[in-house]
């Protein structure tokens, strides 16, 4: 008798935690927006949210038309400020020869250094629960 009353606590306590567990989902920001640079939409590279406090991120590649949106495997963000960067591309070449692979950062005119670090940047965006649209405009 003792042991299936044991039993049954630990599966109500073992379903009371699988329900919890289930039913609860921290909120989450949804980013989109475009990025231009003197006017013009920037079609390649990387836009970059950090939140320094807690340490998470996301990041998008840029489509036509400059925009962008980030997709992360939890579906946004968490809300609070993110810094934010934009990088160019990167290209990979093979050598031929030995079949190295080698990662570089494409040269592009229309994403100024400042901008490719979210300490030097000056861009930030404040993540709200739903839907977020940050446009970034670059000079240079």
């Amino acid at each position: 008798m003792l042991l299936r009353i044991a039993s049954l606590t630990f599966f109500a306590v073992f379903l009371s935690f699988f329900a919890a567990g289930c039913g609860s989902s921290e909120p989450l920001g949804r980013i989109s927006g475009t990025v231009t640079y003197n006017g013009q939409p920037v079609e390649e590279g990387i836009v970059s949210f950090h939140n320094a406090e807690t340490g998470r991120a996301g990041q998008a590649e840029l489509q036509s038309g400059g925009t962008y949106e980030i997709d992360t495997a939890k579906g946004g963000l968490e809300p609070g400020q993110y810094q934010v960067s934009i990088l160019p591309p990167t290209e990979t070449t093979t050598d031929s020869e030995t079949g190295e692979t080698t990662h570089k950062t494409k040269e592009v005119s229309n994403i100024p250094d400042k901008y490719r670090s979210g300490r030097t940047s000056g861009l930030s965006a404040r993540v709200e629960e739903g839907s977020n649209e940050f446009d970034f405009s670059l000079e240079g």
